[in-house]
Parts: structure tokens; C-alpha cells; sequence
């Protein structure tokens, strides 16, 4: 008897032990969860320059991608927001954290939710710290292949710390950075189709001393630059 019950309390510690390594596609988050923690506001302002906000040739679209290495967002997903505070920008968003393995946001419900809105017109893709690649590809939650038919009709692209995981294998590569990049340490810029695509370096890291915001401040005026040209809305005056 005693022989049984130390069998069923390994073999109960073994399926517990197992429960962080389940996949991702076996649970979902509820859809109110979704949007409570998916919608950006901007009720917490922060000092800031508003670089191009409002901005003379109209508002923009957007919807960033954020990744975390660890099971919290920490501060990563205020970044979109420092940017919509910048720029005349409304943005959707989705993040992908660390857990054991990388998960989206929402499991199952996160995944359906990035496959409708990649479907949706915008003006600009973002993403920050995560290639394109890792879109999920699942058929019932595929949101790469509307994500590169929106880019090859003329959706652009910002990388920002990271490249494109080798999903744009066919872009054509410029020569050089366009002018109206120029001093934003922009790394590459290609064109697939009709859309744009720049590859900006990581997001620089500050430590905390007299003035670091005017650093920031600067770091997102270069990322200005790149969502408008990205979007193909950059100044006609330079």
C-alpha cells in the first residue's frame, strides 16, 4: 500500500513538473483579457518632445510587436507609447514573452487576434526586439502570410534590434540610407514590393543621470524618421 501511494505522489510531482513545458497552444487568454492589456493609452504622460505630433501630412496606423526575455513586460511595452506621445501614431500591439518558451500573448485567443489584425490596413509594421519570423504560422492562426501580402502592397517596416530572421530573402537592398535617415544610425533599408522596410539599431540603453531624458528624447526623434519613411510619409522638405 504504502509502495502505491509513494508511485502516485512521483508519478503526480512528474506531471506537475511537466506543466511549465506544455505548449502554448494549450491554453488561450479571455478576449476581455486581450484588450484590457493590449490597449495603449497614453493617460500617463511623460516629458517629451512631439516630434511629429500632429503631423502635417495626417495621422498614421501602426502595430508594434514587443518582446520581453522574461515572463513580465517589465517597462518594454511603454515604449510604443513614448513613440505614440512623439508621433501622430495609433497603434495596436502585441507582445511575446518569455516563459520556459516563448509565448504570445493570450496563447491560442493572442495568436487569432495578431492573424485579424495583420489582415487590417496600416500604415506601418514595428517590431521591436523580435524578427517577423516569429509571427505565428499555425493555419488557423497563420499571421505571416497576411503580414508579407501587407508589406509587399506597400506596408513598410521598422526593425528595431533585429533583422527580419531571414523572411524577407527577396528584398531588395538599397544602396546606402535614404537622405532623410541620415544621423539616425539606421543599419540597412530594403524594399519588398511596393513596401519599405529599415532596420534601426536596439533601443539605446540610458543609465539614470541628469539629462537622460533629452538622450531618449533624441532616440525616438530618430525613430520618427523611420516610421514615416517606412510608411512613406516623410517630408517633401528636407
Amino acid at each position: 500500500m504504502k509502495r502505491k501511494q509513494a508511485l502516485r505522489a512521483l508519478w503526480l510531482a512528474a506531471g506537475l513538473a511537466m506543466i511549465p513545458w506544455l505548449p502554448a497552444h494549450a491554453w488561450e487568454a479571455p478576449e476581455t483579457d486581450l484588450k484590457r492589456y493590449c490597449t495603449l493609452t497614453m493617460d500617463f504622460e511623460t516629458p517629451h518632445t512631439p516630434w511629429a505630433r500632429p503631423y502635417a501630412r495626417g495621422p498614421l496606423r501602426g502595430y508594434y510587436f514587443i518582446y520581453t526575455r522574461s515572463e513580465g513586460m517589465q517597462t518594454h511595452a511603454r515604449e510604443a507609447i513614448e513613440l505614440m506621445q512623439r508621433l501622430d501614431l495609433e497603434l495596436d500591439a502585441s507582445y511575446l514573452y518569455n516563459f520556459y518558451s516563448e509565448h504570445w500573448f493570450g496563447g491560442d485567443a493572442g495568436e487569432r487576434r495578431i492573424a485579424r489584425l495583420t489582415a487590417k490596413p496600416h500604415d506601418v509594421f514595428i517590431f521591436h526586439d523580435l524578427p517577423p519570423s516569429k509571427l505565428p504560422t499555425n493555419p488557423l492562426r497563420d499571421g505571416r502570410t497576411p503580414f508579407l501580402e501587407k508589406v509587399r502592397a506597400g506596408t513598410g517596416v521598422v526593425l528595431i534590434g533585429t533583422d527580419d530572421g531571414q523572411l524577407f530573402a527577396d528584398a531588395q537592398v538599397m544602396e546606402g540610407v535614404p537622405p532623410f535617415l541620415a544621423g539616425t544610425g539606421a543599419v540597412k533599408a530594403m524594399a519588398l514590393g511596393k513596401g519599405r522596410i529599415i532596420q534601426m539599431p536596439p533601443r539605446p540603453l540610458i543609465p539614470y543621470r541628469i539629462g537622460w531624458e533629452v538622450e531618449y528624447d533624441y532616440w525616438q526623434e530618430k525613430l520618427t524618421r523611420a516610421v514615416l519613411w517606412a510608411a512613406r510619409r516623410e517630408s517633401p522638405v528636407q
